[in-house]
């Protein structure tokens, strides 16, 4: 099916045009936050970055409500492969109730909405779910899409693994993985398994899914590691100079009132002992780093052992570590 483009001409024009010169300053405030997110998104777009495209045309519907905005994100969501998310997006645009005094331009975006919906019918599958106890409201939350009541059908990306998650209050939350082929309905029976006591309550659906982050992996431990040992070898090449100049003190001066030396090799000697010093205060700082940075790197290991075996966050590790000459302290819950 050959695709009806919607200038951004039109965009823009039906932004501008609802609404009128009686419209309250704060809605001109916000036509204009929208307008301004759209130009930038037809850029993305323009670019192919549709990912980039999707957040700013969200934000510019979550500043001014539109149906020509929310049909150039449908078509970012083709465009990004997620079918099924399209689809209900076309679908909603369709759905909407105009007011008499709408831009002819929205008109325009349902009647297009329509037509590219249907084009998407043979890459879409379907999930008819069932949930025990029946009158328990649960949740479903497929991919990245808001939950939703569990108990339905719902649109699927045909031939693609997807996460299905289910909640509902005081019971465990359920993950599926699910496939199903373009056209295809599948059936899933969910029992929900209500919370032993004292067991903690699941995470809230609506939050991302565990994901990779920095902290998960072995570099801030490697990181961390190394800059203790590199600050280890310096705080002892400082040491050791500053005992070379202490050294050169006491052989070149014979007594504690070094009195029978010369100004001038006074003077010279004054100056070592001021070198002398500057060293020894920058080994004394170089092994504080050194023990702050070892005491960073275990909490790291920790933090990536954790999250590698059980899966969970590391936002649900929390350590501080503080440090001071001749110090270091450490205060965390793992």
């Amino acid at each position: 099916m050959k695709r009806s483009h919607f200038p951004a001409v039109a965009l823009f024009a039906a932004l501008g045009a609802f609404g009128g010169v009686a419209a309250a300053q704060t809605d001109e405030e916000r036509r204009a936050t929208a307008r301004e997110l759209a130009e930038k998104a037809q850029d993305e777009i323009q670019d192919g970055d549709h990912e980039e495209a999707l957040d700013l045309l969200r934000q510019a519907d979550d500043a001014y409500h539109a149906p020509t905005i929310t049909l150039l994100i449908a078509r970012s969501l083709v465009a990004l492969g997620r079918i099924a998310e399209a689809a209900e997006t076309f679908d909603a645009i369709a759905g909407e109730t105009l007011a008499s005094d709408a831009p002819p331009a929205w008109a325009s975006a349902q009647e297009l909405a329509r037509a590219e919906r249907s084009a998407l019918d043979d890459r879409l599958a379907k999930l008819t779910v069932t949930v025990e106890p029946a009158d328990l409201e649960v949740t479903i939350k497929i991919g990245e899409r808001k939950g939703r009541p569990a108990a339905g059908e719902h649109l699927l990306d045909a031939e693609q693994s997807t996460d299905v998650r289910f909640g509902a209050p005081g019971h465990r939350s359920e993950v599926r993985t699910v496939s199903v082929g373009a056209g295809e309905t599948s059936e899933l029976a969910i029992v929900m398994v209500p919370l032993e006591a004292n067991e903690p309550p699941p995470p809230p659906l609506e939050a991302p899914p565990p994901s990779s982050s920095f902290l998960s992996t072995p570099w801030p431990t490697v990181i961390a590691g190394g800059t203790a040992g590199l600050a280890l070898v310096i705080g002892a090449g400082l040491g050791a100079a500053a005992f070379s100049d202490a050294g050169e003190i006491e052989d070149r001066c014979g007594d504690a009132t070094c009195s029978g030396l010369s100004a001038s090799d006074r003077e010279e000697l004054r100056a070592v002992q001021d070198s002398g010093g500057s060293l020894a205060d920058g080994s004394t700082v170089a092994f504080v780093v050194s023990g702050v940075a070892a005491t960073a790197a275990g909490v790291f290991l920790v933090l990536w052992v954790t999250a590698d075996e059980s899966g969970a966050k590391t936002s649900e590790a929390s350590a501080s570590v503080r440090g001071g000459p001749g110090w270091v302290s450490l205060n965390g819950s793992f």
